[in-house]
């Protein structure tokens, strides 16, 4: 008769190394979807200045940064609001807003109120500003540069600029609204209508860009600009053609694709 011995210790390393395999797999993919779901750090600086003492006072401009506002809260950014800024508090709202945006992985910064261009530099023009000739642009308007030039620790941080702001140039007049911009790394700059081109205090920028955010889920930032810049070309008829320039080298939603949440049985 032949005697078979049956090794216990064998049969329970293998039942280890069986529920080893099954839980590699399971322990992986949970570390993959706790990555992909790790929550970003998402900052916005939304200001609107209705109320100037020195110039022409705007109507809707603190609207549509509260529209605004309300997109970029729906999307997932913390979100810092302020209106009808003297040039001082601008300064140091900006100065406050790099410093928070410093470890952030996305920044967004929007300003509705006046601007200029001169000598091919832009200016945001602060509610006090009394500037009667070109030697006050410097030291009454606050230029895009302290938004543009900002230190990171993140190399990678996606920084959005929305300039929804344009003026007549008393001083160059054949240089209307806003001058042209090479973005920085990593960096989309965005106006309410074409460089050089002025348009009225309307709302319709704000509006077409807070509506496509909040009800268009899964685009890419250059087609959410792409679809406000198609919605208000057909509602002006053209004479309002907001543009972009882009210097993002990947993929950034506002607000991603909607998927179904997967369901693990075992």
């Amino acid at each position: 008769m032949r005697v078979v011995m049956f090794n216990f210790k064998q049969q329970r390393n293998l039942i280890d190394f069986q529920k080893l395999l099954f839980i590699l797999p399971v322990i992986f993919l949970v570390k993959m979807l706790s990555a992909c779901s790790a929550p970003e750090k998402r900052v916005a600086l939304v200001i609107g200045n209705n109320d100037y003492q020195k110039n022409d006072k705007l109507v809707i401009a603190a609207d549509d940064a509260k529209e605004v506002k309300s997109a970029l809260e729906v999307a997932g950014f913390d979100v810092t609001y302020k209106t009808d800024l003297k040039r001082k508090e601008l300064l140091r709202v900006i100065g406050d807003f790099n410093d928070v945006a410093q470890d952030a992985d996305a920044a967004v910064f929007y300003y509705a109120g006046h601007g200029m261009q001169y000598k091919a530099a832009n200016y945001l023009i602060p509610i006090d500003a009394d500037i009667t000739k070109p030697k006050d642009i410097e030291g009454q308007a606050v230029p895009l540069g302290n938004v543009l030039l900002v230190a990171r620790k993140k190399r990678k941080r996606v920084d959005i600029i929305i300039l929804d702001a344009c003026r007549d140039n008393k001083f160059e007049p054949e240089k209307k609204g806003l001058a042209e911009v090479l973005p920085p790394e990593e960096t989309l700059v965005a106006y309410a209508t074409s460089p050089g081109k002025t348009a009225k205090d309307n709302g319709l920028y704000a509006k077409a860009f807070s509506e496509t955010v909040k009800e268009l889920d899964g685009l890419r930032v250059q087609q959410i600009f792409d679809r406000v810049r198609q919605t208000i070309g057909e509602q002006t008829g053209s004479t309002q053609i907001p543009l972009y320039y882009t210097n993002i080298s990947g993929d950034f939603y506002f607000v991603e694709k909607k998927h179904a949440k997967l369901i693990f049985t075992f």
